[in-house]
């Protein structure tokens, strides 16, 4: 009479775990190698609790239980790092991309284009403005579409002194910064613009349509980059066309 198909599995279970098992005392390393290069093994571990009789508390199954708390708490930070390093490498790369192209304008007429036209794209924001100061009253209107007239003082005012950029995750656009566009901003981030003693401050206004976007709490560094560059290509033009 043929075997059960019970029996039938209970003799391939003891052969396999005698495979595995002189396996194991051949490699005694391996399994803590393994589980080390495949940590998220451990939360598929799940030990029976053993009664071992006379009051006797079995400690196993907590220890692996809290074995796999630690590694799914890892394993979602490892997470956040890569999709932050992800985003900012996207971020540097688009701002590099930014500064190339006003590095390469022919002329301040044209670089003041760049900004108006280009810019927001380039950056993947929905408008992009130019921003100067000036103690004319009342203000008056810009030549230049994307470039707007700001009151004296209104830099400081917006951003802090001695500061050289504001970011902001949920607000509603000002029209002074970005004129007809102001309705569609929700989030942005306000850049000083030095070009020099004898000039006028500056600020580049980048705005978007999703809130959070920018945040008080992300670095500011390669968006301050585009901000010197912008000061400094500018302070070139006007040097050379005085």
């Amino acid at each position: 009479m043929g075997q059960s198909q019970d029996d039938i599995s209970t003799v391939l279970d003891r052969h396999f775990a005698a495979k595995v098992s002189t396996f194991l005392q051949e490699n005694p390393t391996y399994l803590a190698e393994f589980l080390d290069r495949n940590p998220q093994l451990l939360s598929q571990i799940a030990p029976a609790p053993q009664d071992r009789g006379d009051g006797v508390v079995d400690l196993q199954s907590f220890m692996v239980s809290r074995l796999r708390n630690e590694v799914g708490r890892l394993s979602g930070r490892l997470e956040d790092v890569v999709q932050t390093s992800r985003s900012n490498l996207s971020a540097q790369a688009l701002v590099h991309e930014a500064v190339l192209s006003l590095l390469d304008a022919t002329s301040l007429d044209e670089l003041i284009d760049i900004i108006a036209t280009d810019m927001a794209m380039l950056l993947s924001v929905d408008v992009a403005t130019l921003c100067i100061e000036t103690d004319e009253y009342p203000v008056p209107t810009p030549r230049n579409a994307g470039v707007f007239l700001l009151e004296y003082g209104t830099v400081d005012n917006l951003i802090g002194k001695n500061m050289d950029a504001r970011l902001d995750a949920n607000i509603v656009g000002h029209p002074a910064i970005f004129g007809h566009a102001c309705g569609l901003v929700r989030s942005q981030a306000l850049l000083r613009v030095y070009v020099s003693h004898q000039s006028p401050m500056g600020m580049l206004a980048l705005g978007t349509r999703r809130e959070g976007h920018f945040d008080p709490s992300q670095g500011t560094e390669l968006l301050c980059f585009l901000a010197r560059v912008l000061g400094g290509t500018i302070r070139g033009w006007l040097q050379n066309n005085p």
